[in-house]
């Protein structure tokens, strides 16, 4: 029934009949709220609707006896459309009917106040009709239109409400979006609108002043807001306005909000170069903001609990006032400071001076508590003024050098004690509190999670550049200010904090945990021998003993056995804390004792209380997740403090063998937790692992080694891939070769006697490769090897070697297997957990082989470096037999695309000398894949991807490989890098336009000029036409990227008039006709060539366009050749402009500025010295 319906509503509409609206809201109503095929076909009955050039015509019937809403709105679509495309080229009667018509509907209904709130949302999209009209008319052909609204909005309360609302979606279209405004006219309407800002302001001046109407007044109050970050400061600042704003609105709830808003707009203004009434101004706000916060807000209220419980609207002025504050106090700082450079001298407005002192305090307190709020947008509002402050303060006094002598030290402390800036010292108590702040908010650093791959497989995945790390990064930077700053509170804060976890007061996972990552996020940040200090909690009491001894020497003995029995003792430690606290603060008195080994004894004894203190609170809580807990925070707080680990040899092998420990827990996380602080400990201290310590026999790696399967016996396939890798890095640098290579055979042993077990089974039985169990196996051998080879790099070559003929066999045989059931069972059948597997195995064969190749050219060492020749030989070479003849021969679903990405880390890898072999490359992969890519856009994406990296690395490294395959074959290149910028993935025509640049720039920088004017001549008016339908394409604008291809575009252009010197036009006179014509001469008759091809094609294809738009947007596209950000704005233009039908009326284009313009910059590009040929400059011996 209903399709029989549409079939009949389907003639009607597309018939020259009069409209029948009501077979028109069924229809509507069909496509808003049917289903399945009805639906479908309403809304292509709709669509084609829409698209009839005279559907705009029916629009006031629709909208004046339409009975549904939903057909309103769909009638206005047609309006706007018509408005946004055709507005120009209809009859200017025509024009003031809509226009009439639009404005009379407004009046209509927004005059009556109960009638505009029942059709709010379709009094909202007429406004929006309306907007689009005046940036067509106004102010040209309706320069009454601000007087027009002003005035009628004075006649009705309801109508300046909306009226209101119309100022303001005008003013967003012209000072922010700018949708459908070239540049030029965009510009014009600003100074339109600010030359008659006037109007505008008395109007919402005399609103605010008096009426008593609410709604109008938030309306207006919304609109000011719209309005205030363009409008002449003197609106803002030599009138009344601010004082309305805060005195008269500010202190009433239902203002609150908006007019908050209004304040912060006011505070961000730079007023540096204005007079100073401005700045007493914002003063003045500033303090009656305050004041009106101590008269309504408690000074015990909890912002926190009352943003958690509050309304909606309360959470928003919450919200607004920590923007309103940090903003205040970060842009117009030197007005709220106070800073008594001699405190002891009264001033004339020390009155003045202190109650702004305390005002300014009262903000940064106020700020505090909107920090406590437990909302992750309001405190990134108040945690950027805070970083924005502690940069500010160190700035003025940076952190000193470590000194080198004790004595200096104390000199340094006393010094920073005395000098203190008076800056510094206004916001000591601010500091104070805002530590206690950071270290109770502190946010979870980078983790590691297990996620599963197309492939099923567990792999573990860095987490990177969320909010939370991203939250992470800010704060720990502000901690660590805050730490130069004063390290001693920002050390007693820690201290007070770890010592109430240790005696339960404050004990919870999550405070644990923002202390831990807290005391982690500061490493560095305090000078060495503080930094000693610091790694646990305080105390103060036995040394009685030593302060009755005379003499260094007693002195010295008796510490030294004072620190070994209090080292002896950590749990009698733990249940006296008064006592630790005085052993601990007598540990840094021996910090600064010159007698030999003092200091050294203090250091250790004083990390190993550190460390049993913390491993005896991992012993003191009963159950295994508070165990797990403790035992990750030791493991993150010990892997942030390297430069301690790299000096105190005896505590990171206690460490690291601790962590050997915990790779044996069962808990969840832990064992993670375990290896991502081993490689992390790693990194930093390597080459310690391979030296022979004080006190050891041999270098710590052999113990490693030798131990190694009773260590990673527990740890899940990932977990040993990621140690396999940490110790990969100590491996990576033992200085001599041979001892290296013996060092990789033992860490491989284990994989190697598996892998070689295998390999003697499948070559008596090779349907073994189809056992699950065994594939698996294989997979997690490879991986091995790949994170080895990952850190050691070019020497893994000694490993590489004894397996690569085995592993080229397992990838023949497998992807045999793989293509075979395709074959049988069709795609299907990839998705089979063995299939999978198998696919596995193949791409990490060809990972391992792309990292040791991307790895092999790093090597510092000399003895490391392998020349590539041998990588060739031993590698490549290889490859050709197996891997890519099965890659060309295979079915197009079992292809690996690692194969693509092989090849280009190996081109990028080898450079140059990649060129022998990349003909054979392209044989084997060029025009397979491309057959299999170039029936659409979307399917294959890896291979996609893939492909076209490896195009743009032959670009890159290869170029002239490419310029020497047969034309044939080149022109292939050539269509495949147009396929690529014309894609819808972004990464592929982003690729894409990369490509052709670096084609563009090495054909520029070819020293056989011939081949290069060769390749201009087949190739440039090809490109150039493909590179010009993307740049009139706003569909693919948003993928190739609208800078992107302005850098493109400059490059194109610049070939045209600076390099190119044969003729284009091939219907140019015979080369013996045009030997004496200079570059300068082919130059201009090449682009006048292009101006005609470019003129036609646009002509042809916009016939929108007016003969001067299209020599406008010519001229602009050579001219802005050398700038990128006016070559963008051209295109910009350009793409509004193709959209729509200018007619005959084109003044409002502003065609005479822009071609003004366009000639400048071509002078300018001509004045530097080299661009335009000395021939061709007329100086003054030409003129006599």
């Amino acid at each position: 029934m209903e399709i029989q319906f549409l079939n009949q509503a389907q003639i009607q509409l597309e018939s020259d009949e009069k409209l029948d609206v009501d077979m028109l809201d069924k229809v509507v109503q069909i496509m808003n709220n049917g289903s399945g095929e009805p639906q479908k076909i309403a809304a292509n009955i709709l669509a084609r609707f829409k698209e009839q050039p005279n559907s705009w015509m029916k629009v006031d019937a629709v909208l004046e006896y339409a009975k549904f809403m939903e057909t309103k709105y769909y009638a206005l679509q047609i309006l706007e459309t018509l408005i946004q495309v055709r507005w120009k080229a209809l009859p200017r009667d025509q024009c003031e009917g809509i226009k009439g018509f639009i404005v009379q509907t407004i009046l209509d209904v927004s005059s009556d106040k109960a009638k505009a709130e029942a059709m709010k949302l379709y009094l909202q999209k007429l406004d929006l009709v309306l907007v689009q009209i005046v940036k067509h008319e106004w102010p040209r052909l309706w320069p009454t239109f601000i007087s027009d609204i002003v005035g009628a909005s004075r006649t009705n309360e309801s109508l300046c409400m909306n009226n209101m609302q119309i100022l303001r979606l005008l003013s967003e279209e012209v000072f922010e979006f700018g949708t459908g405004l070239t540049s030029i006219k965009a510009m014009h309407l600003k100074q339109q609108f600010c030359g008659e800002f006037e109007a505008v302001h008395k109007l919402c001046k005399d609103i605010l002043e008096n009426t008593d109407n609410v709604a109008l007044i938030y309306a207006t109050l919304n609109t000011l807001h719209g309005f205030l970050n363009w409008i002449p400061v003197g609106y803002i600042f030599e009138e009344n306005l601010v004082d309305l704003i805060v005195e008269k609105f500010l202190p009433y709830p239902f203002f609150r909000s908006i007019s908050v808003q209004c304040l912060i707009e006011i505070s961000s203004i730079n007023i540096d170069e204005r007079p100073p009434i401005y700045g007493q101004r914002l003063v003045n706000m500033y303090r009656r903001v305050i004041t009106m916060l101590m008269d309504q807000v408690p000074d015990d209220v909890d912002f926190n609990a009352t943003y958690m419980s509050g309304s909606n609207e309360d959470q928003k002025f919450l919200s607004n006032l920590a923007q309103l504050l940090a903003t205040f106090l970060k842009e117009h700082y030197k007005l709220a400071e106070v800073i008594d450079e001699k405190p002891n001298v009264i001033r004339p407005d020390q009155n003045d001076r202190n109650e702004l002192k305390e005002f300014h305090q009262r903000g940064l307190d106020y700020l505090l508590k909107l920090s406590e709020i437990e909302d992750v947008e309001v405190f990134k509002v108040c945690l950027d003024y805070w970083n924005w402050l502690c940069v500010e303060l160190f700035r003025e006094s940076p952190f000193p050098q470590p000194p080198q002598h004790g004595l200096l030290d104390a000199f340094r402390r006393l010094r920073e004690d005395r000098n203190e800036s008076p800056r510094r010292r206004l916001y000591v108590n601010t500091l104070s509190r805002l530590r206690m702040l950071m270290i109770n908010r502190m946010a979870k650093p980078e983790e590691v999670i297990v996620v599963v791959n197309e492939h099923g497989e567990a792999v573990r995945e860095l987490v990177k550049d969320t909010d939370s790390v991203t939250l992470y990064k800010t704060m720990r930077e502000t901690l660590v200010l805050l730490t130069h700053l004063d390290y001693r509170d920002t050390e007693i804060k820690m201290t007070e904090k770890l010592q109430a976890q240790v005696n339960g007061s404050e004990w919870s996972w999550k405070n644990l945990n923002t202390l831990c990552w807290a005391i982690g996020s500061i490493s560095g940040a305090m000078h060495e021998d503080d930094e000693k200090r610091f790694l646990v909690t305080v105390i103060r009491d036995l040394l009685g003993l030593v302060e009755q001894k005379r003499g260094k020497d007693n002195k010295a003995v008796i510490a030294s056995d004072i620190m070994y029995i209090v080292g002896q003792y950590p749990r009698f430690l733990r249940a006296h804390w008064k006592f630790l606290k005085t052993v601990i603060n007598k540990l840094f008195e021996f910090m600064h004792e010159t007698h030999e080994g003092v200091q050294d004894m203090a250091c250790d004894t004083f990390i190993k209380i550190v460390i049993k203190y913390l491993l005896g609170l991992c012993e003191q809580k009963r159950g295994k997740d508070n165990k797990a807990v403790i035992a990750s925070n030791i493991m993150y707080v010990v892997g942030q403090y390297p430069r301690f680990l790299r000096v105190h040899w005896k505590f990171l092998k206690t460490v690291i063998n601790k962590l050997f420990e915990f790779m044996h827990e069962s808990h969840e996380g832990v064992q993670d937790m375990a290896c991502d602080t081993f490689i992390k400990i790693v990194i930093k201290c390597k080459p310690h692992f391979v030296m022979i310590q004080p006190g050891e026999s041999r270098p710590f790696i052999n113990d490693l080694l030798e131990n190694l399967n009773g260590i990673i016996c527990d740890l899940s396939h990932a977990q040993v891939h990621v140690f396999y890798e940490a110790v990969g890095h100590i491996i990576s640098v033992e200085p001599e070769p041979a001892v290296k290579e013996d060092l990789i055979d033992k860490l491989m042993a284990l994989p190697n006697s598996i892998w070689a077990e295998i390999i003697d089974h499948a070559s008596s039985d090779v349907n073994m490769l189809c056992d699950a169990e065994v594939v698996k196996n294989l997979a997690h051998i490879l991986k091995t090897n790949v994170a080895a080879c990952k850190s050691i790099g070019a020497p893994f070559f000694s490993q590489l070697k004894k397996i690569l003929m085995d592993m080229l066999g397992v990838y023949q045989v497998i992807s045999s297997n793989v293509s075979k059931a395709i074959s049988e069972h069709g795609e299907g059948v990839l998705k089979q957990p063995l299939l999978k597997s198998m696919r596995v195995v193949k791409r990490e064969i060809l990972v391992l082989l792309s990292t040791w190749i991307a790895r092999s050219f790093e090597a510092r060492a000399e003895q490391d470096q392998i020349s590539a020749k041998t990588v060739i030989e031993n590698v490549i070479n290889p490859l050709f037999g197996t891997v890519m003849t099965d890659y060309l021969n295979n079915v197009p679903e079992a292809r690996e695309p690692k194969v693509l990405s092989l090849l280009s880390i190996t081109v990028v890898a080898l450079k140059e000398q990649a060129a022998p072999q990349v003909p054979a490359m392209l044989d084997a992969v060029f025009e397979c894949t491309l057959d299999m890519i170039n029936k659409d856009l979307e399917a294959f994406p890896e291979h996609r991807t893939n492909f076209f990296q490896l195009l743009n690395a032959i670009t890159r490294h290869c170029f002239k490989v490419l310029l020497a395959l047969p034309d044939n074959v080149f022109v292939l290149v050539i269509q495949a890098v147009v396929w690529a910028f014309k894609h819808s993935m972004r990464n592929v025509a982003e690729t894409g336009l990369e490509i052709l640049r670096e084609m563009f720039s090495q054909v520029a920088g070819l020293e056989d000029r011939a081949a290069a004017q060769a390749f201009y001549q087949k190739h440039y008016m090809n490109v150039l036409q493909h590179v010009l339908s993307v740049v009139t394409d706003n569909n693919q604008i948003p993928f190739v990227g609208l800078t992107n291809l302005s850098e493109t575009m400059c490059l194109v252009f610049q070939a045209a008039e600076f390099s190119i010197t044969v003729h284009l036009n091939p219907n140019s006179p015979q080369p013996a006709l045009t030997l004496g014509m200079t570059q300068e001469q082919m130059a201009a008759a090449n682009m006048e060539y292009i101006f005609q091809v470019i003129g036609e094609l646009l002509a042809t294809h916009f016939k929108n366009l007016s003969p001067d738009q299209i020599r406008i947007a010519i001229k602009g596209f050579f001219s802005f050749n050398r700038q990128v950000t006016k070559m963008r704005d051209h295109i910009r233009d350009f793409l509004i402009q193709i959209k729509e039908e200018a007619g005959e009326d084109t003044s409002d284009l502003f065609l005479e500025e822009k071609e003004a313009e366009i000639q400048k910059t071509q002078q300018e590009k001509l004045s530097i010295p080299g661009v335009q040929n000395p021939n061709d400059v007329v100086d003054d011996e030409d003129m006599v």
